[in-house]
């Protein structure tokens, strides 16, 4: 069940564990029926850690993303995006603009700041050459830029 954000995030026997504290701490307000019963429960506290997991890691990376720089307008300007860790509304902001971005503009997003890899391992993951995915890295940063910019939900 675990993409690999949630692999870079913790190791599976984490979240194991983590099912595990979370079935024994509300085992009394479970009705367990049948093995299958089990497993059903078992398997929804599972993607719901990852998923937690998962926000809590995007949600950090986006509070580093938002003041690491600049992202390049529509036009090619430059469009400052420091915003503070702080300013919830503008970390709400911008992941509702990554969002809002196509699948494989969030993901060359996500892989080069979330998971921090070079553009030559995105090429290697997404198939794609290292020019290729660092020309779609500045589309998404632009189109990042302009719906920040425009607070556009295109």
């Amino acid at each position: 069940m675990m993409g690999p954000v949630a692999r870079n995030a913790a190791e599976s026997d984490d979240f194991l564990q983590g099912v595990f504290v979370a079935l024994v701490a509300g085992w009394d307000r479970y009705e367990i029926r049948s093995d299958g019963n089990l497993l059903a429960l078992a398997t929804e506290i599972a993607r719901n850690c990852i998923r937690d997991e998962v926000r809590r890691r995007r949600e950090r990376a986006f509070s580093a993303f938002s003041a690491s720089g600049i992202i390049p307008s529509s036009d090619g300007s430059a469009l400052s995006s420091r915003m503070p860790a702080e300013d919830k509304e503008a970390h709400q902001a911008l992941a509702e603009a990554i969002e809002r971005l196509s699948d494989v503009q969030r993901q060359v997003i996500e892989l080069r700041h979330l998971e921090q890899l070079s553009f030559a391992d995105i090429g290697e993951r997404m198939s794609r050459s290292e020019n290729a995915v660092q020309l779609l890295h500045m589309r998404a940063l632009s189109a990042l830029g302009a719906q920040l910019r425009d607070g556009s939900a295109d």
